[in-house]
């Protein structure tokens, strides 16, 4: 979870900055999609880990 709250920090300063409805959604979109891919690795790493390491 490095770098999460900055990556968020940002993204809530450009939300807030942003003028128009379309930078918004690009933002918020762009930023949702980066948690989703992040929690999507933490998770196969995970389910690759357990699957090695069940045998111990």
């Amino acid at each position: 979870m490095i770098g999460a709250g900055p990556l968020f920090s940002w993204a809530w300063d450009s939300f807030a900055t942003a003028t128009t409805w379309w930078a918004k959604v690009l933002i918020a979109v762009g930023t949702l999609t980066g948690c989703g891919l992040f929690g999507l690795s933490v998770w196969w790493c995970g389910k690759k880990l357990y699957e090695n390491y069940r045998g111990w």
